[in-house]
């Protein structure tokens, strides 16, 4: 009947995820957004860390070898120092300033410093550019995180975010095209870095032209939604937090305690750490474990091609999957479905630590016997590069989710701290630990006397060894969200017991979109069905009473729409008012007309 149909409707169906960004800027407009600043600049400020690999040994050509060996890996790591030194105070200040000044200076400070790096004559102010580099990549990379989470469709999120993660990557993948071809064709050292600055003052440009609103990242005066806040049990209920919560030490503090961002923030680590440890080992590892002859070793051009196919193939295969995966299980807007998503994740950490463990029999075989190659490598040599191939698509097809759902758990007010907290530990434990890590277990085994490139192999191995860790994480992570998912559908039900004993509809009706939330009909005690079945049929009584006598409430309505309802409602009865009087009005002149009929009928007949 109809009566039953609107019970349903207003107990029953959740509604469909509304796109907080529309009132800020529209679809066409966010893609535009996305597509120039959080890919292009990203990319192309990610550029430098693959460009410097590359041409090292270009670099030592221009200095007369001079470079030590630990000079060398500071000039690797500095542009991620600048990253850990800067990511937590541009989070602070994305806070107070506006968003589009901020990134307009920084980018056009990195476009210079990019373009000169080649033609710096002294290693001091080499490394001095690097960490300026590092630090103003470090302001994109937190407000791009940060503007996907708010901004993106939310049927599209997680692939925004996929991509977005993988943008540095690319830009790696560029420069280390650009330059290891450049170099070991002729061209200068300089060159790449001159490319990298030029497109950036293009994007600079670009950007320029970008109305301040599209790039704002707090959402809290846009936003006009009815959709239940995410909560996990360690916060409060209500959807703003107490001014004090702004300060440095209490969102430290909140954040710490929060199980599910550190999770996911030492597992985004993991990722990087993967990438970096792999690119980091890889042009040494595969020129000098797979030689041709005692004179001659794998060609680098070739090596250097083959990074690109594997690591931008396995990378492209990860994100084109992986989060398009995500989204079609629903996505982690709310607690049920950062749960979906975590045990997703997990099996692709298992796909990682497989091919990992495979990489490492692969790295064994080649040793037991060790010998030479064609100069298309050998079985061995293949292996490994496949198994990396899956380590890099398995890892790519997690990040999206997992950065995701690192902000989607932290209050929007904070999430520009909370990204650069987040960015600093990954350029500490992913970005510099993906080198520093494996060269300490390769110091910690010389001196063997082994075969040429056995430490190297070792370095290796423990990379791929380490996707085992993912896998711990992940697990984790998964019994933490468990619990708080397990506290919220308590709650849940505790606030549907409590609205039943009142029998207040509009208390039943915010109970039930709460239960519906946590889904709480799938509770594994069975209590929350019934509960929520009881509270559909007192809904249904109490519209059955008022069905005829009172205007219908939608469950979501605004008080902006509510008070319009008022004032036509005021209107209406002001009408029915005025039809009243003139109702009243033509009764009393028929009254007076038939007082006059009569009176002249009484004289007719006296007369």
């Amino acid at each position: 009947s109809q009566l039953d149909t609107e019970v349903s409707k207003r107990t029953v169906a959740c509604p469909p995820p509304d796109d907080p960004g529309a009132a800020v800027a529209s679809r066409t407009a966010r893609i535009l957004v996305f597509a120039i600043l959080c890919q292009g600049v990203q990319m192309f400020m990610s550029y430098d860390g693959g460009a410097v690999p590359a041409s090292l040994d270009t670099l030592q050509d221009l200095f007369n070898d001079s470079w030590s060996e630990f000079e060398l890996g500071v000039l690797g790591s500095m542009d991620k120092a600048g990253m850990v030194v800067a990511s937590v105070p541009w989070g602070w200040a994305l806070q107070r300033c506006h968003a589009k000044l901020l990134l307009t200076l920084s980018l056009l400070v990195n476009a210079a410093t990019t373009f000169v790096f080649g033609w710096l004559p002294s290693k001091g102010l080499m490394l001095l550019a690097k960490f300026v580099m590092g630090a103003t990549q470090s302001l994109q990379g937190v407000w791009g995180t940060v503007w996907t989470v708010n901004m993106a469709p939310p049927d599209r999120k997680t692939m925004w975010l996929g991509l977005g993660a993988v943008s540095a990557g690319i830009g790696n993948g560029i420069g280390t095209a650009v330059a290891g071809f450049g170099t070991a064709n002729g061209l200068p050292f300089a060159f790449a870095f001159q490319l990298a600055g030029g497109v950036l003052c293009f994007l600079w440009l670009l950007q320029l032209f970008f109305p301040a609103r599209w790039l704002r990242t707090d959402l809290e005066n846009a936003r006009k939604t009815t959709e239940l806040p995410m909560r996990y049990a360690d916060q409060e209920s209500s959807e703003h937090r107490p001014s004090e919560e702004h300060r440095l030490v209490d969102q430290i503090r909140s954040l710490a305690s929060n199980r599910i961002f550190v999770g996911t923030t030492l597992a985004i680590s993991h990722c990087m750490f993967q990438v970096s440890g792999i690119q980091y080992l890889w042009t040494r590892t595969f020129t000098e474990i797979w030689q041709v002859s005692a004179e001659h070793q794998l060609s680098k051009n070739w090596v250097t091609a083959m990074f690109i196919v594997v690591t931008g193939g396995g990378g492209g295969l990860g994100i084109a999957i992986g989060p398009w995966y995500i989204d079609r299980s629903g996505g982690f807007q709310q607690t049920p479905g950062v749960l979906r998503t975590l045990r997703i994740l997990w099996c692709y950490q298992c796909t990682a630590a497989i091919a990992g463990l495979g990489g490492v029999a692969a790295l064994y075989g080649k040793f037991h016997p060790w010998g030479y190659c064609s100069e298309f490598g050998d079985m061995w040599l293949w292996l490994c590069w496949l198994s990396i191939f899956v380590v890099y698509a398995a890892q790519n097809a997690s990040v999206a989710a997992l950065c995701g759902i690192n902000l989607q758990v932290v209050p929007e007010h904070m999430r520009t701290f909370a990204s650069g907290t987040e960015i600093t530990v990954r350029n500490i434990l992913g970005y510099i630990g993906g080198p520093l890590f494996p060269s300490i277990v390769m110091t910690l085994n010389s001196g063997w006397g082994a075969a040429d490139g056995w430490q190297l192999s070792l370095g290796l191995g423990f990379v791929l060894t380490a996707n085992i860790v993912g896998v711990l994480l992940l697990g984790w992570l998964r019994l933490a969200a468990r619990l708080d998912l397990a506290t919220q559908r308590a709650e849940a039900l505790t606030a549907l017991r409590l609205a039943l004993q009142s029998e207040d509809v509009r208390k039943l009706e915010q109970a039930v979109a709460m239960a519906r939330r946590v889904e709480l009909e799938k509770s594994e005690h069975g209590d929350g069905e019934a509960v929520m079945g009881a509270a559909n049929e007192v809904i249904g009584r109490c519209l059955g009473r008022a069905e005829g006598s009172r205007v219908e409430t939608p469950l979501h309505t605004t008080a902006d729409d509510l008070q319009q309802q008022i004032e036509d409602l005021q209107q209406q009865v002001r009408l029915q008012e005025a039809e009243i009087h003139r109702l009243s009005a033509l009764l009393d002149a028929r009254r007076k007309e038939a007082l006059t009929d009569a009176d002249a009928v009484q004289e007719s007949c006296r007369s």
